[in-house]
């Protein structure tokens, strides 16, 4: 299983050039995704305001090229633009799993599951409040919290 950094694609034209071999790229993938997904129109002015996103079909391209299984969703960025909803709507809609961020904290704190070649991999995700992530309450989209106490509590 391969385990991926940041994405972050706000247009086509800032696709990296995927020239992985054929035995990795197959691998099953795991990745962040650092910022919503949107089909916002005007993202030239969201890069000069330094919002970090992804276009939508952007990621469809790279999950096309790559067998990625599901990202984590719990970063400082998810909230950026669009709503939570709108972001894992569009990744059930591929097929792609997400974990981290959620409707509300218990949408969040939700576990996912990845079958690596015969082997479950149960996946967590948290979100850092010191680093402005925005957390999920009872009634309000956000990260999963990392914090100690929840921690813990989700591992038992």
């Amino acid at each position: 299983m391969i385990f991926a950094g940041d994405i972050a694609v706000p247009n086509m034209k800032s696709l990296p050039n995927i020239d992985i071999p054929s035995g990795i790229k197959n691998k099953n993938w795991f990745a962040n995704l650092e910022g919503a997904l949107t089909n916002n129109h005007e993202s030239k002015q969201l890069i000069t305001q330094h919002i970090v996103f992804n276009n939508i079909n952007a990621v469809k391209e790279i999950i096309s090229e790559i067998n990625i299984n599901a990202f984590a969703l719990a970063n400082n960025h998810i909230t950026d633009t669009n709503s939570i909803y709108e972001t894992k709507k569009t990744l059930i809609e591929e097929g792609i799993k997400s974990v981290g961020a959620g409707y509300d904290i218990k949408d969040a704190a939700k576990s996912i599951t990845i079958n690596d070649n015969g082997v479950d991999i149960e996946i967590l995700n948290f979100g850092w409040r010191s680093i402005n992530c925005v957390e999920a309450g009872e009634k309000s989209e956000g990260v999963n919290p990392l914090n100690r106490k929840n921690v813990i509590s989700q591992v038992k």
